[in-house]
């Protein structure tokens, strides 16, 4: 149930800074967003591979986290545009979307600890 929440949230964002925009000028989503993926394992990655591969956003829009190097290395290693970090709570500040790619069990300490520098107002 949170993880649907969580991607209707999403959504609505999404949607909201979509609407504003005429039908013609879509591809030019990525000059007003700046996304950070939380937690880019084989999910987390492969969505900002997507991201990247389709032209939707700019590598250098795309904020990704990882608990290891080594994950953050594979990222690198397909676009060295990415901002990588290990550090959740400096990747979702600025952020116009938050997207968190984690394990379930990990969701809510993961929420906890990027709660306090999200901006509800953006």
């Amino acid at each position: 149930m949170l993880v649907m929440a969580i991607l209707y949230v999403m959504i609505v964002v999404f949607r909201e800074n979509i609407v504003h925009l005429p039908k013609r000028n879509i591809d030019k989503i990525s000059l007003l967003m700046k996304v950070t993926v939380i937690g880019t394992g084989n999910m987390g990655g492969a969505l900002v591979r997507g991201l990247v591969r389709s032209g939707v956003l700019p590598a250098a829009d795309i904020t990704c986290t990882a608990l290891s190097e080594s994950t953050l290395g594979k990222l690198r290693s397909f676009d060295s545009g990415l901002v990588l970090t290990t550090d959740n709570v400096a990747a979702v500040q600025g952020a116009d979307v938050v997207v968190i790619a984690v394990k379930p069990w990990v969701i809510a300490s993961v929420v906890e600890q990027i709660a306090s520098a999200l901006d509800a107002t953006r």
